[in-house]
């Protein structure tokens, strides 16, 4: 592998962690807000053993409902669908990628 070969997959490899840590950051972002509002659907269900005829709670159990599946989506499966679509496109140039971001060699194919 001559030098110019090996400059551009280490800067590859370098893009490609970058992407896969920013994913990373995206989740963290939306961590807090579920939290926040399991919390607030807690406390809300607390005051529904008061008041049954409490609005609030469905909203939030609502709003629950819908924040879930997003989070979800973002944290779990967006970076796998990245990492996956990688590999395929790698994988013909005998190139895998691991879940940090870094390139792996494959010397023996057949």
């Amino acid at each position: 592998m001559d030098k110019q070969t090996f400059e551009d997959l280490k800067a590859f490899e370098r893009r490609l962690g970058e992407i896969v840590s920013s994913r990373r950051q995206t989740a963290q972002y939306w961590r807090p807000i579920v939290l926040g509002e399991i919390v607030c659907s807690v406390i809300c269900a607390l005051f529904l053993l008061d008041n049954p005829h409490n609005i609030s709670y469905l909203s939030m159990m609502l709003l629950l409902a819908l924040l879930v599946p997003i989070f979800y989506g973002i944290k779990l499966l967006e970076k796998k669908i990245i990492l996956g679509r990688y590999r395929m496109v790698l994988n013909e140039y005998a190139l895998d990628v691991s879940e940090d971001g870094k390139l792996i060699i494959q010397n023996n194919r057949i």
